[in-house]
Formats: structure tokens, sequence, C-alpha cells
């Protein structure tokens, strides 16, 4: 897809180019799986892991996010597991990541800086799945970047 050449500039060792590759391809030896708002199922994807491996999913939709917590159990009678990722911001957390960015350890990619009166613009890319990156929206007009 249109994402697979920006994932590989922000370190990806795989990433799956959902428009023409299938998942078959790529064997059944990872310890770990981030399902990013994906659309492959997670039996799919339990498919690629080792034994003791497991899917972590993060964001996507709700209906994606409960079926995560319903195969848990599931997925762990086959020594596989499936987690979701959730985070509630904590300062702390957050002043050790920014030191992270700022020293080059994760990347980020911003893909555009928006004004505040700009929000519904900016809303409506990240609604359409639009957005390659994240968007900065500034609450000083006189500040843009």
């Amino acid at each position: 897809g249109k994402n697979v050449s920006l994932m590989n500039q922000l370190g990806a060792t795989h990433t799956i180019d959902y428009t023409k590759d299938t998942l078959d391809i790529f064997g059944s030896d990872y310890d770990q799986i981030f399902a990013v708002h994906g659309s492959q199922s997670l039996s799919s994807l339990r498919k690629l892991l080792k034994p003791g491996g497991s899917i972590i999913v993060v964001g996507g939709s709700v209906s994606r996010l409960i079926k995560a917590l319903i195969l848990a159990p599931v997925f762990s009678l086959t020594k596989k597991t499936v987690q979701t990722l959730a985070a509630k911001p904590v300062l702390k957390d957050l002043l050790f990541v920014t030191t992270l960015v700022e020293q080059g350890l994760i990347q980020h990619y911003i893909e555009a800086t928006y004004l505040f009166s700009e929000l519904p613009h900016a809303l409506e890319l990240c609604r359409g799945g639009h957005a390659k990156g994240k968007l900065v929206i500034t609450m000083n007009e006189l500040n843009r970047e």
C-alpha cells in the first residue's frame, strides 16, 4: 500500500503491503506481531507466530478490539496469545517518550501542522483514513510551524 515505504523509513523490519501481499509469504516464525489498525483476521495472523508468540492489537475498530478480547482465551490454548494495547497518558511516561524521540531512538512522522481554525479539515483526514502520520493542531494561530 501507500505506507510501506514510510514504514520502512521508520525502521520496520517487515511490512505487509495489503494491496498485493498475502500473509503466507512471511512464514511462521514471529515472536510478536503488532497489528496496528490492520484488516487481517487475528486467526490468519496467529498462523505466523512461533509457539509462545503473541499478537498485540493496537487501535482499529471497536469490533476488532472486542474480537481480540474474546479470542484471547482461545489463542492461549494454542500457546499463543493475543493482547490489546491501550495507554493512559501519564506525564512521567510522556516525558520519557519525549526524551527517546529527542535522542533519535524513536522515529516519528508528523504529516502536517494545522491551525486550530483548520481542525474540521484535519479531522476529516483522520476519519477518512487519509492521514499517513500524525497531524498536529496548533492552539495559537500565530505559532504555526
